[in-house]
């Protein structure tokens, strides 16, 4: 059944249509998304004795806000991070008391760019896929290309957000664990939060990752890592492993030893 499943949801990548309406089902459904969605992120059910502080970076329309919310583990705070303000009405819906959300961009700097969120015409509606949103739009084009056939690369259009970017170390978080997606901008994200970084440790669940984030990030004290999902135990990724997912564990905090 799951096979099943997951050959249906590569199908509705295919079609944004689809893609946008089962990313919603799914969404809302906490048995689908463990199915579908960072299988990774179940490790961090290894964790007995610590109260955990998760930051988001790039929650989208909340899926892994749901996810982390869904495992078996001690949250003492999220802090989400989202500049779209085509998602804030789906991540004011998640009703968590340890969650508190900022609409507003990470970056170097603080600063004012542009976001480009991709839209699909249907029938004269505008369906908007979220979850390719990127401030440079060239990659937009190529992650979308990448993602759905080609009957319908021509058919995406944009449309523009003017959003704030400010530094994470501005806000003096005390993170164990940072997600970080932002559509390539996380090299730029990283480098807003180098005190925040050097004084806490974070583990770092990336996706996807560049040879300037390994290099910043292993300068800083951090092992590039693999999760065995058959295992669940960290392996270092060989020179050529193309995996999207990885974790990014400082050499002196290792929470899941």
């Amino acid at each position: 059944m799951i096979k099943l499943l997951n050959i249906l949801q590569k199908l509705t990548r295919k079609i944004p249509f689809f893609y946008y309406y089962v990313r919603k089902l799914i969404g809302y459904n906490p048995i689908l998304i463990k199915i579908f969605y960072d299988k990774e992120l179940k490790v961090l059910e290894k964790i007995k004795n610590k109260n955990l502080t998760i930051i988001d970076i790039g929650s989208n329309d909340g899926i892994f806000l749901n996810l982390i919310l869904s495992l078996k583990i001690k949250v003492k705070k999220i802090f989400a991070f989202e500049p779209n303000p085509l998602n804030e009405f789906s991540l004011s819906k998640i009703d968590n008391k340890n969650l508190k959300v900022f609409f507003l961009g990470l970056g170097e700097k603080k600063n004012m760019l542009n976001l480009y969120v991709p839209f699909y015409k249907v029938l004269f509606k505008k369906v908007y896929l979220t979850s390719y949103s990127c401030i440079v739009k060239d990659k937009a084009k190529n992650d979308l290309n990448k993602s759905f056939s080609k009957y319908f690369r021509k058919k995406f259009e944009y449309e523009k957000f003017f959003i704030k970017i400010v530094k994470l170390d501005t806000f003096n978080l005390k993170p164990d664990f940072i997600k970080l997606v932002a559509g390539g901008f996380e090299y730029q994200i990283i480098k807003g939060s180098i005190k925040t970084l050097k004084r806490y440790k974070p583990v770092l669940y990336l996706d996807p990752h560049s040879v300037k984030v390994k290099k910043l990030l292993t300068n800083l004290g951090y092992n590039k890592l693999y999760l065995d999902l058959k295992t669940y135990k960290f392996l270092k990724i060989k020179k050529n492993n193309n995996s999207d997912q990885c974790f990014y564990i400082h050499k002196q905090n290792n929470i899941f030893n």
